[in-house]
């Protein structure tokens, strides 16, 4: 079992912490998507990026130090080398952040896409260029945006 104050320890503590940051700011995120604030995405984008890089430079720090105590540098030799103990627990919260993180920011992409889309979509329909296909009433496929309402819009 690894000591807590080893230097694997104080790197996982660090690994640890950088997730913990990168949470909070998906969720800062979340919050300038909702509110259509474009320039406190285009910061946070900046941010998660230089979280990205220290939490990368961190792993592969904490990597090397699991090599250099003679285990493989994966899953199963981190989890011989840390043992049973408060390291253990930590690196098991560790990679359950790591994944929130993942499915928060996979969750967010699939925003600002659908809102890309759909700011393309209309920005061409206001240079009357062919609206995208929708369905119409009846379930049916409709080229052009006709969905059988009855209403029409005239310039």
């Amino acid at each position: 079992m690894t000591a807590p104050d080893s230097t694997l320890g104080r790197l996982l503590r660090e690994q640890h912490r950088l997730a913990g940051e990168l949470l909070e700011v998906l969720s800062r995120e979340e919050e300038a998507i909702a509110g259509r604030q474009a320039g406190a995405i285009e910061a946070i984008a900046g941010e998660k990026l230089a979280l990205g890089e220290r939490l990368e430079g961190i792993t592969r720090d904490f990597l090397s130090e699991v090599a250099r105590q003679g285990h493989t540098p994966d899953a199963a030799g981190i989890e011989a080398c840390l043992g049973d103990g408060p390291l253990d627990r930590l690196w098991r919260e560790l990679l359950d952040l790591l994944c929130r993180c993942q499915e928060r920011n996979q969750v967010l992409g699939g925003l600002i896409a659908a809102s890309n889309a759909f700011n393309t979509r209309l920005l061409a329909i206001l240079q009357g260029g062919d609206p995208a296909p929708t369905y119409g009433a009846g379930g049916q496929f409709e080229k052009g945006g006709d969905s059988g309402s009855g209403a029409s819009i005239k310039a």
